[in-house]
């Protein structure tokens, strides 16, 4: 795994049903979170549900959490505050959000110190 304290990655994935379990890949490698990829594929098909035209993934870590956030092009509904996706994110996340423009969603997790 590489270094990640303080570091931030982002990365643009085809708006297809498809990329998630390259998202989910993708995110696991730089958090090492157990966790990381069944949030990151939640995070990922909610943004999907509103059919943008990319998903963007951003992976950013510092001190004791890692966030993970993906986001669209276009606002998302109330709807995707409920549900089983949300219901999983609340479980395993420390903490989670709407992005502040209404087009994505995040969760924190917990670093794993050595």
């Amino acid at each position: 795994m590489p270094e990640t304290d303080g570091q931030s990655w982002q990365r643009a994935f085809p708006a297809e049903a498809s990329q998630a379990h390259a998202a989910r890949a993708w995110v696991s490698i730089r958090t090492g979170h157990e966790d990381a990829a069944q949030i990151t594929g939640e995070l990922f098909l909610a943004v999907l549900a509103v059919h943008p035209s990319k998903v963007q993934v951003t992976v950013s870590t510092a001190g004791t959490r890692s966030r993970i956030t993906a986001s669209g092009d276009r606002p998302l509904p109330p709807r995707s505050l409920h549900g089983i996706g949300r219901t999983v994110i609340r479980g395993l996340a420390v903490r989670h959000g709407t992005a502040v423009d209404d087009c994505g969603l995040w969760a924190e997790l917990p670093r794993k110190t050595p």
